[in-house]
């Protein structure tokens, strides 16, 4: 069920600790009961969540994006076939907001975005971020994270926040255990990253970023401090994981005119050849897998086909993008990049600059449920989470339309071949 474009990898030979994506095996897929309620709702959710193998349940994000439900996992249903798949049931806790419960604030922004979700030692770890700030660009300090120090009493739960990470926006992302044998090379005893999860460039990594930290550090600072953390992967706007990000040959020629500004000047022997990273990319998880040496990293791309145009309507869609957009609306991925552990290593050690890593496999997967509205517009990754006690990796797709017009998330579950 997940398959990886031969023509985009680079995984040859493979090193029997480092993960190809055909080790990913597809188990089984359930869908949410779309629920609403006084304080937010599961439509038009963002699709951050944590699993908790312990109660077989997670916790997921709606709209508004400060607020989070519980649910129960049912059981999976090994099917592409939407209407097939078992549904979570009402809410085990209802939705809650969180911000106005978080005691300090950093003035003048708007944090109301999630990036991802960790539980850690019975604490729910909620990484925050305002998804359009340009000041951000150089970072507020302490506006990164939340933790809800009691999740099985969402409504109640006294709340510690605002804090910061040392490396700001980009480290606002996933959040996940390194590995027990791992811990004493990369510094740490868990990894944080994000990659381009919202506006402004220059706020985000633009790769699938890694940074360490211990959680003893976190789970005792108080509400207003930072978190120290440890670079071990970033690729700040000057140094992406890939140039070209239009995905068009540069300088512009007269028989390659600028298409990116001009949507009617687009010409197919124009676009570049670039299938790494866009300016479309989208990191949304990364985790290294325990017994291996792979820092596997998931999320979507565009335009890797036809190029990318700024605020062009994409033929197949009525009306423009509000900013980028690919020139086809049917050139979208669901992508996979892996990287050898050892680079984030050298990286630490000051062996290498944190922008030069590069995946040793990428390309597009494919997740059971592709367009479910038959818009042309795949069902995009938008969250996800890697169960280690048994095995799971849990991805949610914007793929269903159960609320009408409201898309809620899917969830797709893998088994991975260690």
């Amino acid at each position: 069920m997940v398959s990886c474009n031969k023509d985009s990898t680079i995984f040859d030979p493979p090193h029997p600790s480092l993960l190809s994506s055909k080790d990913l095996h597809y188990l089984g897929s359930f869908r949410l009961d779309y629920v609403t309620g006084q304080e937010a709702r599961l439509g038009f959710s963002e699709g951050r969540f944590a699993v908790s193998p312990e109660t077989n349940s997670f916790f997921i994000e709606g709209k508004p994006s400060n607020s989070i439900a519980e649910f129960a996992i049912p059981e999976l249903t090994n099917t592409t076939v939407l209407s097939e798949m078992k549904k979570t049931g009402p809410t085990l806790q209802e939705f809650s907001l969180f911000n106005d419960r978080v005691p300090f604030k950093t003035p003048n922004n708007d944090i109301r975005n999630i990036g991802g979700m960790e539980l850690i030692d019975g604490k729910l770890i909620v990484t925050v971020f305002d998804p359009y700030d340009a000041a951000s660009a150089t970072g507020f300090d302490v506006d990164n994270l939340m933790i809800i120090e009691d999740p099985s009493d969402l409504a109640n739960s006294d709340v510690r926040g605002y804090i910061g990470m040392n490396d700001k926006m980009r480290a606002t992302g996933w959040m996940s255990p390194i590995p027990l044998e791992l811990q004493g090379d990369l510094g740490g005893n868990y990894l944080t990253g994000g990659a381009r999860m919202a506006s402004i460039n220059a706020r985000w990594s633009m790769g699938p970023s890694a940074y360490s930290f211990n959680k003893e550090d976190l789970l005792t600072i108080g509400s207003g401090g930072t978190v120290p953390n440890t670079r071990l992967q970033e690729y700040p706007l000057h140094n992406r994981l890939a140039e070209n990000s239009f995905n068009y040959p540069r300088p512009y020629t007269e028989e390659c005119p600028d298409f990116v500004h001009d949507a009617s000047k687009w010409r197919g022997e124009c676009v570049g050849d670039n299938d790494l990273w866009t300016e479309l990319s989208r990191g949304i998880y990364g985790v290294i897998v325990p017994g291996t040496r792979t820092y596997l990293t998931i999320g979507s791309t565009g335009g890797i086909r036809h190029g990318i145009a700024y605020k062009n309507t994409p033929i197949g869609r009525d009306g423009a993008c509000s900013g980028e957009c690919p020139h086809d609306w049917d050139d979208w991925d669901n992508y996979i990049w892996l990287y050898d552990v050892q680079d984030l290593i050298d990286h630490k050690n000051g062996l290498t600059k944190e922008y030069e890593a590069r995946p040793y496999e990428y390309g597009p997967i494919v997740v059971p449920v592709q367009d479910p509205d038959n818009d042309g517009h795949i069902a995009t990754i938008i969250g996800a989470d890697y169960d280690e006690i048994n095995n799971r990796l849990y991805i949610s797709l914007k793929a269903d339309t159960e609320g009408g017009y409201e898309t809620i998330p899917l969830i797709a579950v893998y088994e991975i071949a260690l």
